[in-house]
């Protein structure tokens, strides 16, 4: 399981409370606007893919190593 330590901090400095306090986003982009504050930042989420392949390439060497015995 990942945290996203950016959401954790944004929380942490009030934005919960600003939102529920009338700051609440509306209009015709209210709900993409959430989401992109929601959203992990792009190195973040190109970190986690590369240690995945990463993970992916040590488990097919293992693999590999067995087949060569």
């Amino acid at each position: 399981m990942a945290i996203d330590y950016e959401l954790v901090r944004g929380l942490e400095r009030g934005l919960d409370q600003a939102l529920r306090e009338g700051r609440r986003p509306t209009g015709a982009y209210a709900l993409e606007h959430c989401a992109a504050m929601l959203q992990e930042p792009a190195s973040i989420a190109e970190e986690t893919k590369i240690l995945k392949k990463l993970e992916r390439l040590r488990e097919v060497r293992k693999e590999l190593r067995k087949l060569s015995i």
